[in-house]
């Protein structure tokens, strides 16, 4: 991730959602993530594509809040606030798995 940062910036920066699956940078990510969780079924799914997503869509809104917030144009503390508002929005996400697990095998 590290070592491409500034193409997924540049990648989001200039592309909207949805994400085309055949752009380069995006295949790239998705085959590692198929790679790091494989299926049973060997393919991508769409769990390997909103992960996917995310991870541009979250380095770059980390790269571009903190240069607003740098600049000025965001209060001090922003960046972090939102940062805060993602790792929220994924525990409360994670914490809902066991509700709709059980809301699954009841239908």
């Amino acid at each position: 991730m590290e070592s491409n940062k500034k193409d997924i910036f540049y990648f989001v920066e200039n592309n909207q959602r949805p994400i085309q699956v055949g752009a380069p940078l995006f295949e790239k990510l998705m085959n590692k993530l198929k790679d790091d969780m494989p299926m049973s079924h060997g393919n991508f799914d769409k769990t390997h594509y909103e992960i996917a997503v995310v991870i541009v869509e979250a380095l770059w809104i980390g790269c571009l809040s903190q240069m607003k917030e740098n600049r000025s144009a965001y209060s001090k503390g922003t960046t972090d606030n939102l940062k805060q508002l993602m790792i929220d929005a994924f525990n409360v996400g994670r914490n809902y798995a066991q509700e709709e697990e059980a809301r699954r095998h009841q239908t």
